[in-house]
């Protein structure tokens, strides 16, 4: 177990869209975080070349839709995916802040 505030940085990679609920992992993730730590996260960019290519052409499903930024139906370690939740979670914060 990973005591509170002993990490300075936690790093994701494309990991964001496959959590049932990535505000939930990132508000638990904060708190194992030294004060002044990171959450330092890369995932797909929407873009208007790669929406098209997400929606159309990429096995994982893009979906805008949903009413909060949540996985509804998992169906295992990386088995579900909505690539478009960490747009979802990351545009509703008001001017740039963190979650």
């Amino acid at each position: 177990m990973i005591k509170d505030s002993s990490l300075v940085v936690i790093t994701l990679t494309n990991v964001l869209h496959h959590l049932k609920s990535p505000i939930a992992f990132l508000n638990r993730a904060a708190a194992k975080l030294k004060p002044g730590g990171k959450v330092i996260a890369t995932e797909p960019f929407f873009s208007v070349l790669s929406t098209i290519i997400f929606k159309h052409l990429y096995h994982e499903p893009v979906d805008f839709r949903i009413s909060e930024p949540e996985l509804g139906d998992v169906k295992g370690p990386l088995g579900s995916a909505n690539i478009a939740l960490p747009w979802l979670v990351f545009s509703e914060i008001p001017n740039g802040g963190s979650v």
